[in-house]
């Protein structure tokens, strides 16, 4: 139905569109690095996201919310890549090597922020500390959705640190029950890969029973 009322480019014209198009962004980037789908609505949709957030930001550099909205779509860009990868159309090389890259400006957008206020001013903004722990979850499910093997040391350990992250967040008192809605990829990669032992059994069981109570989405591809 998007493709019916708008193109690429138009969507992005008023702010209501682009809230349209991150939902159906959202759903895709979730299909794709979870269940190795395709897109649904194209990579041009995914395209235009990210240029049109680098040219705000070439307007204003310094403005941390065009920051880390650029970052969120470069993330799920990297994401989609993991098709180009699975079927040889890029080399894993470069494929780290774009991920190292969108890390760095992760990292660079967290100093920033650290060094935001004056030192006794007041403190950032909670959303952009919540937005960025958001977008290390991100980068490390699409990471762990091409490690060779479940087992894998560098996927357990990447497993391990979304586990301590997602913790971090529902124990924060800043931030909202609702506040998991967006992380389902993040979840259910972390979960797949997570040892089968009866703690982190429990652990995915009781985050995947408050999602379900939140009024997810739950797509026919997951079923069984």
């Amino acid at each position: 139905m998007i493709s019916e009322l708008y193109t690429p480019e138009t969507i992005m014209q008023s702010e209501m569109g682009r809230k349209i198009s991150l939902w159906y962004l959202r759903v895709d980037f979730f299909t794709c690095v979870t269940l190795g789908a395709h897109t649904w609505i194209g990579m041009e949709w995914f395209n235009v996201y990210d240029q049109y957030y680098m040219s705000c930001l070439g307007a204003d550099p310094d403005n941390i919310d065009l920051q880390i909205e650029g970052l969120f779509g470069k993330v799920r860009l990297y994401g989609l890549t993991t098709q180009k990868l699975r079927k040889g159309e890029v080399s894993l090389a470069k494929f780290i090597e774009q991920g190292q890259w969108i890390g760095g400006k992760i990292r660079c957008c967290y100093l920033q922020i650290k060094s935001y206020h004056p030192p006794n001013g007041p403190d950032p903004p909670q959303c952009w500390s919540i937005s960025l722990r958001y977008l290390i979850l991100n980068l490390l499910a699409v990471e762990m959705s091409i490690t060779p093997t479940p087992d894998h040391p560098r996927c357990l350990k990447m497993a391990r640190e979304q586990h301590e992250i997602l913790e971090a967040l529902e124990l924060s008192p800043q931030v909202p029950a609702e506040a998991l809605l967006p992380l389902q990829t993040s979840l259910l990669v972390a979960c797949s890969v997570l040892p089968h032992e009866e703690s982190h059994i429990s652990w995915c069981q009781d985050k995947l029973a408050r999602l379900e109570c939140l009024g997810y989405v739950f797509l026919p591809g997951l079923s069984g």
